[in-house]
């Protein structure tokens, strides 16, 4: 089975914090580039609000986050790419990583800070991580590779500026 790979696009004109998350899990018997890079395989990634949510590849579900299956998508040609990240010990299948972007986008709202595409791919792993397909060490190395969220980015500022006030204070 396929490893899973965490892949970063730009999104201009935002910055990098802002970039667009997806799953990407190459195909059984695809090849890699110079750089490691997997040539061909399905790319998972969140949705806000498709104008037609009947195209095939794109699963509609309940609430105002969709996710799109893009198959045989050309991960190491893409414009976009900022990065890409092979994650250790996450072989799943095809199946099982639908599953998880199903239930992650069942009834979801959807905006661009808190409840946008990087906590969905977030929430995807959780799945995996809740439902024993990938170790709960998978997290870690989301956090070493530089894989958080806006919204915890924010987190993490907010709670640095309070130690810093207290420090200024005491």
């Amino acid at each position: 089975m396929p490893q899973i790979y965490l892949a970063r696009f730009r999104q201009p004109p935002f910055a990098v914090a802002s970039a667009h998350w997806a799953i990407f899990l190459p195909e059984a018997y695809t090849t890699f580039d110079s750089s490691g890079i997997p040539i061909c395989g399905s790319l998972f990634h969140a949705r806000k609000d498709w104008k037609n949510a009947q195209e095939p590849q794109v699963c509609s579900v309940q609430g105002l986050t969709h996710y799109e299956r893009i198959d045989r998508f050309p991960l190491n040609t893409s414009q976009s790419l900022l990065d890409c990240h092979c994650l250790k010990d996450t072989d799943v299948t095809t199946a099982q990583l639908a599953q998880a972007c199903t239930h992650a986008s069942e009834a979801r709202s959807f905006n661009f800070i808190t409840r946008n595409c990087q906590q969905w791919v977030k929430e995807v792993i959780d799945y995996l991580v809740t439902h024993n397909v990938v170790s709960v060490a998978v997290y870690a190395e989301m956090e070493s590779r530089g894989y958080k969220t806006l919204k915890e980015e924010s987190v993490d500022k907010s709670l640095s500026m309070c130690a810093h006030s207290r420090r200024m204070k005491g």
